[in-house]
């Protein structure tokens, strides 16, 4: 059954372009069950009633992000990043990516085609 993963990510303020750039280079292109994704900066977003998540809160230290990922199954995207409780990258990330991963029950529409490379 189709997933859809919603990660939120932190980046460090004044690293955006760093954070970007690491990014782009860890997409998941070509991977097992990857269908596509997008990352939409929540950073001045009017969000009401989503805020309570969790994930598209604004950062005071930093600027959020939230990657929306759709994948084949939830253990595809598992199998891709292994993803780790209180994960981030010191590096260019201000604080641990939230993750939550919903199943699509039903859809109105088609999903764009697989991403490939």
């Amino acid at each position: 059954m189709t997933v859809i993963a919603l990660i939120r990510r932190v980046a460090k303020a004044g690293h955006v372009d760093q954070f970007l750039a690491a990014y782009e280079k860890e997409r998941p292109r070509g991977q097992p069950g990857f269908i596509t994704e997008y990352l939409t900066r929540v950073e001045g977003a009017d969000l009401p009633g989503l805020r309570e998540l969790g994930l598209l809160h604004p950062s005071a230290d930093g600027v959020a992000f939230l990657n929306v990922a759709f994948w084949e199954t939830e253990e595809a995207f598992i199998a891709a990043f292994n993803p780790q409780p209180g994960f981030f990258d010191p590096t260019t990330e201000c604080e641990p990516r939230k993750r939550a991963i919903l199943q699509i029950e039903t859809m109105a529409g088609a999903l764009p085609p697989k991403a490939n490379g």
